[in-house]
């Protein structure tokens, strides 16, 4: 029995001795015990564990496989404690792409019989825009899938953009407007807030009056559609 205490005590040293530190943005092949420290953002990401056989339920099924635990702490946390952890990731057979506090995480299925995680750490923003008068052909919203809402100049409505960095979330929301004959139109373009200036008869404080074409294109479209 003490002979097997003495072994397990020694692999546990052997690997903290093994484990590595990185710095910064990179592609990374990590085993148990691996940080990468984002200093200037304040973050250590830990490979905290690997277990051969974790459970969890898939679609009302309890299966097990090979699971690896990435926690995020803060610089000042104590990243041997699994309570001090902000965010956990947990890698397996899919491929994860997760965003928390600026940091992009994007890795590889865990491979067969192997503690290796292969992961890109990149810095970034996560970014959502929502336009309330999104340009529409019938009853079909234009680029839905691109983040292309917007663009609609006959009416009035306000776009909303949602961002996260390291910092936290911000929201900046735009409305349209029109004033002697010129539209400022807030809409989204890659999940981006963007503006456009177009010169036209004011409908209201918002949106332009339709021209004569803009009219005939409308009733072609309801015509086929």
């Amino acid at each position: 029995m003490k002979k097997i205490l003495v072994i397990s005590i020694l692999f546990a040293c052997l690997q903290i001795v093994s484990a590595q530190t990185y710095y910064g943005e990179g592609i990374y092949a990590l085993m148990p015990g691996d940080e990468v420290i984002f200093r200037d953002e304040g973050y250590i990401v830990k490979y905290y564990s690997f277990s051969e056989s974790a459970g969890k339920y898939v679609r009302g099924e309890y299966i097990t496989e090979p699971t690896a635990d990435l926690l995020v702490f803060n610089m000042t946390a104590n990243t041997s404690f699994y309570g001090d952890s902000l965010y956990p990731i947990y890698i397996s057979g899919e491929e994860i792409k997760t965003f928390y506090r600026g940091i992009w995480f994007y890795a590889r299925p865990l491979k067969e019989n192997s503690e290796v995680v292969e992961i890109e750490l990149k810095l970034g923003i996560l970014s959502g825009c929502i336009d309330t008068d999104a340009y529409t052909v019938g009853n079909t919203v234009i680029g839905l899938e691109t983040g292309e809402w917007g663009g609609n100049y006959y009416a009035k409505g306000f776009a909303t953009e949602i961002k996260e960095d390291k910092t936290g979330q911000t929201e900046t929301k735009r409305e349209d407007s029109c004033i002697d004959r010129k539209l400022t139109e807030y809409y989204c373009k890659n999940n981006e807030l963007k503006s456009e200036e177009k010169r036209c008869d004011c409908l209201d404080e918002g949106s332009c009056k339709k021209t004569a074409l803009v009219k005939i294109a409308d009733w072609f479209r309801e015509l086929f559609k």
